[in-house]
C-alpha cells in the first residue's frame, strides 16, 4: 500500500509535535459526521434518552410513582436507587432491550428503528407492587444547548428543531399530570397495558411490536453470523451499544468505562489501556467507527510532553503517570481489518511521541520503572495531589493499582519512580516498539523504523537482566539491591508477547505457572495475584481477583507460540466466566472472584457493566477468524 505522504518523517527521539496531515482530519471528520447521526442512547446520563443527531433532540422515557409523587427520569442502573439489567441490543441502536427496576416498578423498555430513519418506543409493566400502576411519562428535549424547541400540540410532542419539525406519539389516552415535575414538556399515559411511542408517524401498538419484533430478529439473525462466537458477539455488541456515548464537549464518541463513572466524573471517564484494546475488540465485530474513534480520542488526549494521560475526564487529567503501552499493536491489527492508511497517518506522530516519553522519564540503566512525576494542580482534584510522585502513584501507572507486585517497593522522589524494573512494563514496551515499526513501514517512514528497531532490539537485550535462571522466568527486579522479585503475577507471561521466551522456555513457563494450581490454574482463571500468595485470599481489586486484560493479554503472548492446550484452556475459560455473568444477571463486570466466577461481593469494588470487561471474549472473537492476533513472530 502506498501511504500519501511516503516520505514524511514523523519524529525521531527527540518527541516532537508532528502537526497530523488535513487529509487525515477531513477523512476523520467525514467519519464522525456519519457516525453521530440518527437514533441512538447517545446522552451518557440516562439509558432511556433516545438522542437523534445532530440534532441533539431527546426522546425520554421516564415513571410517575402516584404513592409518592416522585418522578423517575435520566436513570441509570446502579444510580439513585434504579437497579435492572441492559439486555442484548445492536451497537448501532436499531434494537435495544432493557429492563428497569424503580420503588416497587419493573418494566422493560425495548426500541427500534424503521425503515425511514424514524424510532419506535414499545414499554411494558412487568412487576407492580402498589395499589395504582404508574403514569409513563414521555417528553422531549433539546440536549446541550442546542437550538431548537418542545410543546406539546395536539395530543402529541411537536419538536421544532434546525433541521426541521419532527412529532412523537403515544399510543393509549393520556393523562393530565400537572403537580408532574419536569425539564421539558412531557406526555402522560396510566401504564396499565403496553404502550408505544412513535416519532414521525403515528403507528399503532400493534405496528410498532411489529417493527420491534423484526428489530430483534435481525438482531439475532446478525449475532448468529459468529458462529461459535455468537454469544461473545451478542455481549460485546451490547456493551458498546449501551456505554457508547456523545461527548458534546469534544463532539466526539467514546465508549468509557460505565455510565456510573461517567456520572460520578461528569460526563466521562477513559483509561489508556482500555481504549485501544476496546478499538481493537470493536474492529473484530466489524464496528469500524466505534473501533476508529475509541483509538483516535484517546490518542488525542496527549499531552504537550508526550505523555499520554493515564486517565481523563471533563474536568481531570492525569498529569503525573500514564499507563503500558498498548496503543501500536491494537492500531496495527485494527488497521489490517479495514485497510485505511489514514488511521495509521493520524495516530502514529502522537504513538511515537509516547514511545519516546517512556525513554526520556522512566528509564533506569536500560529498563523501565513505573513512576509518578510532580505538577502543578489545576483543578483542586484529589487525584492531583493524591499519589502524586510517590510509590502509589506508580502503582497506579502500571494499571495494577493495588497489586502486592509493589507492596514495599522504594519511590525514588528525584527520578520519580520506582526503584523497580517491572517485566510487563518492559515487554509490552518492546512489542510496542516493534508494532509502531511496522506502522512507519507501511507509511514509508523508513527513518523512525529503523529508530524504533533499534529500541525494540537493545531493550531486548537489556531483558535478559530480568531473565531469572535459576527458575528460567523472566521476573521483576529491584535495581537497588539486584534482587528478583518473588511476587509472581500473569506478568509473568508478558515476555511471551514480545517474543522473549524460546519455545522451549515458554513451555516451562506454561507447565510451572498456567497449569500449576499453586499459581494461576482452576476453575476460574486468571487471578491477578498467584494463588500461593497471601494477597490472593482478600480478592480485593487486584489482589487475587480476576481482570480480563491480564486474560488478554496472557492470550496474545500464548499466540506467539504453540501452546496449543493452553491457548484453548485459556479462551474457553475465558469466555466462560463473561458468558455465564451475562446469562445470569446480564453483567459485564469490571473484576471478578477468582474463587466463585462472578462479583458484587464485599471486597469486589466492581461496576457490574463495565466497558473493558468484554476482553474476556475477544480472543474467542480472534480464534474464530473475526480479526487477527498481533504477533511479533508467526509460529507456524
Amino acid at each position: 500500500m502506498i501511504s500519501f505522504f511516503p516520505n514524511r518523517h514523523y519524529g525521531s527521539s527527540h518527541g516532537k509535535n508532528y502537526p497530523a496531515d488535513s487529509q487525515n482530519k477531513a477523512s476523520y471528520s467525514i467519519m464522525k459526521q456519519q457516525q453521530i447521526s440518527g437514533w441512538n442512547t447517545w446522552n451518557t446520563r440516562s439509558i432511556t434518552s433516545f438522542v437523534h443527531m445532530p440534532e441533539s433532540f431527546s426522546l425520554n422515557i421516564g415513571l410517575k410513582d402516584h404513592s409518592s409523587g416522585w418522578v423517575l427520569f435520566d436513570p441509570l442502573i446502579g444510580i439513585d436507587n434504579v437497579e435492572g439489567k441492559h439486555k442484548a441490543r445492536s451497537a448501532d441502536g436499531n434494537f435495544t432491550n432493557l429492563e428497569l427496576e424503580w420503588y416497587g416498578y419493573r418494566i422493560n423498555v425495548r426500541s427500534a428503528i424503521t425503515e425511514d430513519g424514524e424510532m419506535v418506543v414499545l414499554v411494558k409493566l412487568l412487576e407492580n407492587k402498589h395499589l395504582k400502576v404508574p403514569s409513563l411519562l414521555v417528553g422531549g428535549s433539546v440536549l446541550w444547548n442546542r437550538p431548537g424547541y418542545i410543546e406539546i400540540k395536539d395530543n402529541k410532542i411537536q419538536a421544532h428543531l434546525a433541521s426541521g419539525e419532527k412529532n412523537v406519539f403515544i399510543t393509549g389516552e393520556t393523562s393530565h399530570e400537572p403537580y408532574t415535575y419536569t425539564h421539558f414538556p412531557t406526555l402522560a399515559t396510566p401504564l396499565e397495558n403496553e404502550v408505544g411511542i412513535s416519532t414521525g408517524n403515528n403507528l399503532s401498538l400493534d405496528e410498532i411490536k411489529k417493527i420491534i419484533q423484526n428489530a430483534s430478529s435481525e438482531m439475532d439473525l446478525h449475532f448468529n453470523r459468529f458462529g461459535e462466537a455468537a454469544k461473545i458477539a451478542e455481549i460485546t455488541s451490547s456493551m458498546f451499544g449501551w456505554l457508547t456515548v456523545y461527548d458534546p464537549s469534544k463532539n466526539r464518541v467514546l465508549t468509557p468505562d460505565s455510565r456510573r463513572w461517567n456520572y460520578w466524573n461528569g460526563g466521562y471517564a477513559i483509561f489508556v489501556w482500555e481504549m485501544y484494546p476496546l478499538g481493537y475488540t470493536a474492529a473484530a465485530l466489524g464496528l469500524k467507527e466505534i473501533a476508529y474513534s475509541n483509538i483516535i480520542e484517546q490518542t488525542n488526549e496527549i499531552l504537550p510532553n508526550g505523555m499520554m494521560p493515564n486517565y481523563a475526564t471533563p474536568g481531570f487529567i492525569a498529569k503525573d503517570r500514564s499507563m503500558p503501552p498498548v496503543g501500536a499493536l491494537c492500531v496495527w491489527e485494527t488497521y489490517k481489518k479495514f485497510d485505511d492508511i489514514w488511521l495509521l497517518e493520524e495516530v502514529f506522530p502522537n504513538l511515537l511521541r509516547w514511545n519516546t516519553w517512556w525513554l526520556e522519564n522512566r528509564m533506569y540503566e536500560g529498563l523501565l520503572c513505573y513512576g509518578s512525576n510532580n505538577y502543578e494542580p489545576v483543578t483542586g482534584n484529589e487525584w492531583e495531589k493524591k499519589g502524586v510522585n510517590e510509590r502509589f502513584g506508580a502503582a497506579l501507572e502500571s494499571g495494577l493499582d493495588n497489586s502486592p507486585m509493589y507492596d514495599d517497593v522504594p519511590f525514588d522522589k528525584e527520578r520519580s519512580i520506582l526503584k523497580l524494573w517491572d517485566v510487563g512494563l518492559n515487554s509490552l514496551y518492546i512489542a510496542d516498539c516493534h508494532y509502531l515499526a511496522l506502522i512507519a513501514e507501511q507509511l514509508g517512514d523508513s527513518a523512525s523504523a529503523k529508530i524504533l528497531k533499534e529500541r525494540q532490539q537493545k531493550h531486548m537485550q537489556n531483558m535478559q537482566k530480568l531473565f531469572d535462571k535459576t527458575g528460567e522466568v523472566f521476573k521483576n527486579k529491584r535495581w537497588d539491591t539486584g534482587e528478583f522479585q518473588q511476587v509472581i503475577s500473569p506478568t509473568v507471561f508478558y515476555p511471551l508477547i514480545a517474543g522473549l521466551y524460546t519455545q522451549q522456555q515458554a513451555e516451562k513457563v506454561i507447565e510451572k505457572y498456567f497449569f500449576n494450581p499453586d499459581y494461576f490454574w482452576g476453575e476460574w482463571i486468571m487471578p491477578s495475584t498467584a494463588r500461593n500468595h497471601p494477597a490472593f485470599k482478600e480478592q480485593n481489586y487486584w489482589r487475587g481477583r480476576i481482570w480480563s486484560a491480564l486474560n488478554f493479554y496472557t492470550y496474545l503472548g500464548f499466540k506467539n507460540y504453540k501452546l496449543p492446550e493452553a491457548t484453548k484452556a485459556l479462551v474457553e475459560k475465558s469466555a466462560l466466566l463473561l458468558e455465564k455473568n451475562w446469562d445470569d444477571k446480564n453483567h459485564i463486570y469490571e473484576n471478578y472472584n477468582a474463587l466463585t466466577g462472578t462479583s458484587g461481593d464485599k471486597n469486589s469494588n466492581s461496576d457490574p457493566f463495565y466497558n473493558w470487561g468484554v476482553l474476556l471474549g475477544t480472543p474467542k472473537l480472534i480464534e474464530n477468524g473475526f480479526i487477527s492476533p498481533p504477533l511479533i513472530f508467526s509460529n507456524d
